[in-house]
């Protein structure tokens, strides 16, 4: 399985509009530290599967790849953007996997066109092609799902956005063992968690309780990398920041390399 970043920030993204904080003066100065909205995309044996489009410009991204469908995690604008000028791409419908959210983005589901949505409901396991895909509860509102992504050479889960996770969804992945999760981390440190989105401290408890190979941040934003630039030691071996747009090559456990 193949792994591509394309956006690992959140509605914010970085550069800041208009902020002058050392980050996004550093993202404006270095395109390499620029992050844009959730959005990554996975292929293995010639089928590619998008998560989330957060990204407007993703289909640009797309155009050479073969892309076959989506999963959303939830219809907040910083998933699904990119979703909306692809209502309108020529050729056949694709499916988009999402939840069971009546209320949806604007009218995203309205005017579909090429977008063939299919409902899911947690742990309902989905063939598609060479991949088998598992939503997963997340603890965000609207109804939020995490996706865990499985071919016969890796297991990797998807779980942005979220604050913790449910019981459910850790006991499943408990038992499912992933080789590498990318998971919400908003926030530095708190004493009391936010409701919606992880902070350091969650993550890293879950990182230690399903010990996966490797265990990447999203949902990055100016504070949250400020304090890791100001604490260089808090992540520990297999916790790491994702680099956008850098392929790499996801193999069961102890073989996660860069693609040369």
């Amino acid at each position: 399985m193949q792994l591509n970043f394309l956006g690992t920030s959140g509605a914010k993204s970085l550069p800041l509009f208009r902020s002058q904080h050392p980050q996004s003066v550093a993202a404006r100065q270095d395109p390499s530290r620029r992050r844009h909205p959730s959005c990554a995309y996975v292929e293995a044996e010639g089928w590619g599967l998008l998560l989330d489009a957060g990204r407007f410009d993703v289909g640009e991204l797309l155009e050479d790849k073969p892309f076959r469908g989506v999963c959303v995690t939830h219809f907040h604008p910083d998933h699904v953007q990119g979703l909306f000028p692809l209502r309108w791409a020529a050729g056949e419908p694709f499916p988009v996997f999402a939840p069971q959210d009546e209320v949806g983005c604007a009218d995203l589901t309205t005017w579909s066109s090429r977008l063939d949505w299919r409902r899911v409901e947690p742990f309902q396991t989905i063939d598609f092609g060479p991949f088998v895909l598992t939503p997963v509860p997340l603890n965000h509102e609207p109804c939020c799902l995490g996706w865990c992504v499985e071919t016969p050479a890796a297991r990797f889960a998807w779980l942005t956005d979220t604050s913790g996770l449910p019981t459910e969804t850790l006991a499943y992945l408990r038992g499912w063992q992933p080789d590498a999760i990318a998971i919400d981390c908003t926030y530095p440190p708190r004493e009391t968690p936010h409701p919606a989105h992880n902070d350091l401290t969650q993550v890293l408890r879950i990182h230690a309780q399903l010990a996966p190979e490797t265990t990447w941040l999203l949902h990055l934003n100016e504070a949250i990398l400020q304090w890791l630039e100001e604490h260089p030691d808090a992540l520990p071996e297999g916790v790491a920041l994702p680099v956008e747009n850098q392929p790499l090559s996801l193999i069961h456990r102890g073989n996660l390399t860069l693609k040369s």
